[in-house]
């Protein structure tokens, strides 16, 4: 199993975060407009990964954040502007990527903050549009979202609380409020894709 990580678009906090997460296993995937992830702010380079390499049982981990009071997208933070996709938009670029993906089954997880919560009880999370957006693609595996805000740099690994509302501190406070919550992999939701 290896782990592919995955930024759309270059995004300076995910982008440090990503790399540091990265071991000698894992590999960055190109940008969505094809160029290079691998080289950081500090002039080291990880390993680049690439789509075709990609196989059963390996995983995307694909980085953004979450919205405060919506649950239907996920945004980049550029230096020219934010960028922000639907479920849509980003099954659609995952299954481009993944050309002839349907006969490998595939770990996907999206690291953005309350990708697992909803915001009403009808109101369904991100994450689970994106499981119903990938199915509908044909693309085979699990994918895996994340309840509460995902901590990145120092409190990676963890929720910095497990709503909004817990979570608030944390953004307000920065390192100074202590409200980490759960391990980060106790607070995965998993939806099945195809089997």
């Amino acid at each position: 199993m290896k782990n592919y990580y995955w930024l759309p678009f270059l995004d300076e906090g995910w982008h440090s975060d990503t790399v540091a997460r990265m071991t000698h296993r894992d590999a960055i995937l190109p940008f969505s407009d094809g160029s290079a992830a691998t080289r950081t702010r500090g002039g080291n380079t990880k390993p680049a990964g690439r789509w075709s390499d990609i196989g059963s049982g390996d995983q995307v981990l694909i980085g953004g954040h979450g919205h405060k009071y919506s649950t239907e997208k996920v945004t980049w933070v550029t230096a020219n502007r934010n960028i922000s996709w639907t479920a849509s938009q980003l099954a659609s670029a995952i299954k481009l990527n993944l050309a002839n993906c349907g006969q490998r089954k595939i770990d996907f997880h999206i690291l953005a903050c309350f990708g697992a919560n909803n915001m009403t009880p009808l109101a369904k999370s991100f994450g689970s549009k994106l499981a119903k957006e990938l199915k509908v693609r044909g693309l085979r595996g699990t994918l895996t979202a994340y309840k509460g805000a995902i901590g990145m740099m120092a409190a990676r690994g963890h929720q910095t609380g497990t709503s909004r509302i817990t979570a608030l501190p944390y953004f307000a406070f920065g390192d100074g409020a202590s409200t980490t919550g759960n391990p980060t992999k106790d607070a995965g939701v998993k939806w099945q894709l195809h089997p």
